[in-house]
C-alpha cells in the first residue's frame, strides 16, 4: 500500500517508477471519449474556420493582430485582451471552486492528447498494460526494438501534426502551407521553433506525461487555494468501510482503482494533489461493485463536507461576480468600439503660423492625423467640418471636397492636417473645430454599414 505522503511515481531509491495504467469501460469513459473527439476536432479544425474573411482564432505576433471569433484586436487593444484573458482565468477559477479539477481530467490538452492519442497508439503497438510491463522488463531484442521504433515514429507524426496545428493559430493556415512547401532555410526562425516545439511535445506526451502534472503544472498547485470542503472532487466513501481497516466493508482491495489511475495514486488514501479527477477509478470501482452485486458509488464524485457542491457560497459567488464585471466591461467596450481609430496630434514644433496678406491674414494650425483600420474590411474615409469659414486640408491630394481616404485592412496611416481660419474666429469664442469622419466598408452598401466619428481640433492663434 502506498504511503499517504509518498508520490506514487517515486520508488524507494528516489527514481521514477513507470506507470502502466489499464483501460476500463464505464459511463464516464464513454463520455470522455466523445468529449475527446470533439476537443481534438476543434483544435485541428478551428484554424481553418473563417469569420468575416479572417481566421476564427489568430494570434499574429508579427503584425500584432489578434482575431477572436469575428473580433479583431490590435496591439493597442491590450486592455481588451486583458479582459478576455482575465475572463478565461476567472471562468477556470469559478469552475474549479464548484467542480474541482474537471479541466485537468476532462479537457486539458495534456490529458486529452495523452489519453486519446498517445496511449491508444501505445496499446495498439505494444499491447495492454500487463503486456507492456512484461515486455519492458525483458532484454532488448528484435521484437522490442521494432515495436519501440514503430511507437515513437507514430508519436513523432502525431507531435508534428499537433505542432503545425498549433502554429496555424499564430500565422494562419495559408502562410503555414507556404512555409511547409518552401525550404527551411527561407524561414529558419519558424522552422527551429517548430522543431523545438515538436521535441517538447514528443518528450512530454511520449515519456514525461504525469510528471508534468505533478511537477510543472501550476494549476495543480493552485487547486488548494481555489477549492474548499464543498468543492466537487473524486473521493472514496470511507463510511462504507474496507477490509484494510475492519472485517466489514464493500472494498475488496482489488486495487483496480490504482491500476487505472494515470498518476498512480490510491484514491482510498483521501484527497491528493496528484488526482486530476479523470473518473477512471470511479468506472473501475463501479465495474467491480456490479460484479459483486453491491451498490456502486464507493468511489465517486463527492465533497469533503458531504453537503454537496453548489455555486451558492461565498467563494464561487465572488469569482462569478468578478467574471460578470469582466464580461460586462468587455461587452460594453466591444459594442462601443469603432472599426477605425482616429487620433489628431498637434505639430509640436509650431503652435500656429500667420499666412496670407495684411488685408487677409489667416492663422494656420498644423496637426498629424493617425488613422488605423481596426476592422476586417478596407474602409473609405471621408471627413467634414461644422464650420464653413474654416479651411481644412489633409494630405497632399485629400481636401474637404476632394478624394476620400482609403484604408486597407490593418493599415496605419499618418497624414498632415492643416486648419486655416480668420483670427476673428477666436475672438468670437470658437476655440475648437469639430471634424466628423464617415467610414464606409468598401464594397458594402453604405446604407447598411457606416460609422461616424467626431473629433475635436483645438484652434490656437495670436488673438486668443
Amino acid at each position: 500500500m502506498q504511503a499517504p505522503d509518498q508520490l506514487a511515481t517515486i520508488g524507494e531509491q528516489g527514481k521514477r517508477l513507470d506507470l502502466y495504467p489499464s483501460v476500463v469501460d464505464g459511463k464516464y469513459r464513454s463520455r470522455k471519449n466523445g468529449l475527446y473527439i470533439l476537443l481534438i476536432g476543434i483544435f485541428l479544425g478551428l484554424p481553418w474556420v473563417r469569420i468575416g474573411g479572417e481566421p476564427a482564432v489568430l494570434f499574429d505576433l508579427a503584425t500584432r493582430k489578434f482575431s477572436l471569433f469575428g473580433i479583431l484586436f490590435w496591439a493597442h487593444d491590450a486592455p481588451l485582451l486583458f479582459l478576455v484573458i482575465g475572463s478565461l482565468f476567472m471562468t477556470i477559477f469559478f469552475l474549479t471552486a464548484v467542480w474541482g479539477r474537471f479541466w485537468c481530467g476532462w479537457a486539458c490538452p495534456q490529458t486529452v492528447f495523452i489519453d486519446a492519442v498517445f496511449r491508444r497508439i501505445e496499446r495498439w503497438v505494444e499491447g495492454d498494460s500487463v503486456t507492456r510491463r512484461r515486455r519492458d522488463a525483458l532484454p532488448w531484442d528484435t521484437d522490442k526494438i521494432t515495436r519501440k521504433s514503430l511507437k515513437w515514429m507514430l508519436f513523432l507524426i502525431c507531435a508534428l501534426i499537433i505542432t503545425h496545428s498549433f502554429l496555424a493559430y499564430f500565422m494562419g493556415t495559408e502562410r503555414l502551407a507556404e512555409m511547409i512547401r518552401s525550404s527551411p532555410s527561407e524561414n529558419w526562425g519558424t522552422f527551429l521553433f517548430m522543431a523545438f516545439s515538436t521535441g517538447i511535445i514528443l518528450f512530454n506526451f511520449g515519456w514525461f506525461r504525469e510528471q508534468f502534472c505533478l511537477i510543472l503544472c501550476p494549476y495543480g498547485r493552485l487547486q488548494g487555494v481555489l477549492m474548499d470542503t464543498r468543492t466537487l472532487l473524486v473521493g472514496y466513501d470511507s463510511s462504507r468501510g474496507e477490509p484494510r481497516r475492519s472485517k466489514e466493508g464493500d472494498c475488496v482491495d482489488c486495487k483496480k482503482c490504482v491500476q487505472v489511475c494515470p498518476t498512480g495514486i490510491d484514491i482510498r488514501n483521501g484527497t491528493q494533489f496528484e488526482c486530476i479527477a479523470c473518473a477512471a477509478c470511479i468506472d473501475a470501482c463501479d465495474s467491480v461493485m456490479l460484479k459483486l452485486k453491491k451498490p456502486t458509488g464507493l468511489v465517486g464524485y463527492r465533497t469533503e463536507s458531504g453537503l454537496g457542491a453548489t455555486p451558492f457560497r461565498t467563494r464561487p459567488i465572488l469569482y462569478f461576480f468578478i467574471l460578470g464585471i469582466l464580461i460586462t466591461t468587455l461587452g460594453y467596450l466591444l459594442i462601443t468600439r469603432k472599426p477605425v481609430s482616429i487620433t489628431i496630434i498637434r505639430n509640436a514644433s509650431l503652435p500656429y503660423e500667420k499666412v496670407g496678406t495684411e488685408e487677409d491674414t489667416r492663422v494656420k494650425n498644423s496637426f498629424h492625423v493617425d488613422l488605423h483600420n481596426q476592422g476586417f474590411a478596407p474602409l473609405r474615409l471621408s471627413y467634414r467640418t461644422d464650420s464653413p469659414s474654416v479651411e481644412v486640408q489633409m494630405g497632399s491630394n485629400s481636401t474637404l471636397d476632394g478624394n476620400s481616404i482609403l484604408l486597407p485592412v490593418g493599415a496605419i496611416v499618418r497624414l498632415p492636417l492643416e486648419v486655416r481660419f480668420s483670427p476673428s474666429t477666436l475672438s468670437m469664442g470658437h476655440g475648437k473645430l469639430s471634424m466628423t469622419f464617415d467610414a464606409v466598408p468598401m464594397g458594402s452598401n453604405p446604407k447598411l454599414e457606416q460609422w461616424t466619428l467626431t473629433q475635436e481640433v483645438p484652434l490656437v492663434g495670436p488673438l486668443r
